[in-house]
């Protein structure tokens, strides 16, 4: 009896952030097993933390990630604004939205015409994908800029963003600069819901999987950067009792960090935060999903880039809503 077996090397992932290698095994069409290395080497950024002034750590931590430096800026400001009982206002609060409509924007859009959609298309790279789409390709790169804008607005710069501290931003924007950025936004707003519908037209693989969806979760609004820690099954808990529920440990294929809730692995992302909290979302932002034909929940893995499509839209949106409210602060 001859068993069907087959080994599946991929050495170097090309199309990830950071350098990771993928290893399968197939036994009789059935996966055995699946390895998932990440080799680069660590960061280390907590050491290089310790026994800093408070003040430099948001400009330290923007240096983990070049593509998504605010998501760090902003745990790191809100955490040590925590330790101190500081509770910055509405203006910084509105601006750190803004802040994160700038990454979302121009994250998302990297990962959706960049890395995920040459795979769902069959082709080996972006650069080959926009021989075929060049129309879409040159639009996603317009998106992404457009995120380079607002993040550049309230950081001095796209890159490693320097304008965020703790307590708030170093400078306003004026209402020059603030009424430029709006009239981009809105000539921009119908492209970006085109996005929207072409990506939801991708062949998109048909697969369920019993997913833990993890995710903030906001009374009042889609969350960025305040209220609880829940997910799909039940977890309702306060940030701060993170570590009383939440595990990392050291694997050996790894020098990332494995996390775990209640021992099994969990879902956090894009996808995560629109099924936790779809109904967040404004009207004209589900009324876009309805149309697409889209359903969240969804319990496919794959829909996580009509996920970020999704967050783009929305982004731009609220950008809109934040800067037709704009006032230079006192």
């Amino acid at each position: 009896m001859n068993i069907e077996k087959k080994e599946i090397n991929v050495p170097i992932l090309a199309r990830v952030e950071g350098e990771g290698a993928l290893e399968l095994e197939v036994l009789e069409n059935k996966l055995k097993s699946l390895t998932l290395r990440i080799y680069e080497p660590p960061r280390l950024f907590e050491q290089f933390l310790v026994g800093r002034n408070y003040s430099d750590v948001v400009d330290i931590v923007a240096r983990i990630c070049g593509i998504c430096p605010i998501a760090y800026q902003m745990s790191a400001a809100h955490a040590i604004e925590s330790v101190f009982d500081i509770q910055p206002g509405p203006w910084v609060r509105e601006m750190r939205r803004l802040f994160y409509c700038g990454e979302w924007i121009q994250s998302h859009s990297l990962h959706v015409h960049l890395l995920a959609s040459p795979d769902f298309l069959n082709f080996n790279s972006a650069l080959e994908m926009a021989k075929k789409y060049p129309n879409e390709v040159t639009r996603g790169l317009r998106i992404q800029e457009l995120g380079h804008d607002i993040i550049t607005l309230l950081g001095a710069r796209s890159v490693n963003p320097v304008g965020a501290c703790v307590g708030g931003f170093y400078k306003a924007p004026t209402m020059e600069e603030a009424k430029a950025l709006l009239k981009k936004l809105k000539d921009a707003e119908s492209e970006v819901a085109d996005m929207v519908r072409w990506v939801a037209t991708l062949p998109i693989p048909k697969f369920s999987h019993d997913i833990t969806c993890v995710s903030l979760r906001h009374p009042d609004e889609y969350p960025f950067n305040e209220g609880h820690v829940v997910s799909n099954k039940g977890l309702d808990i306060p940030i701060s009792e993170f570590n009383d529920h939440f595990e990392e440990t050291h694997v050996p294929q790894s020098t990332s960090l494995h996390s775990h809730l209640n021992g099994e692995p969990y879902l956090v992302g894009p996808l995560a935060r629109i099924n936790n909290n779809f109904d967040l979302l404004p009207d004209k932002v589900k009324a876009l999903v309805a149309e697409t034909g889209v359903k969240y929940p969804s319990d496919n893995m794959f829909d996580s880039i009509n996920a970020r499509a999704v967050e783009i839209y929305y982004s731009v949106v609220e950008a809109i809503r934040i800067l037709e409210n704009y006032t230079y602060p006192d």
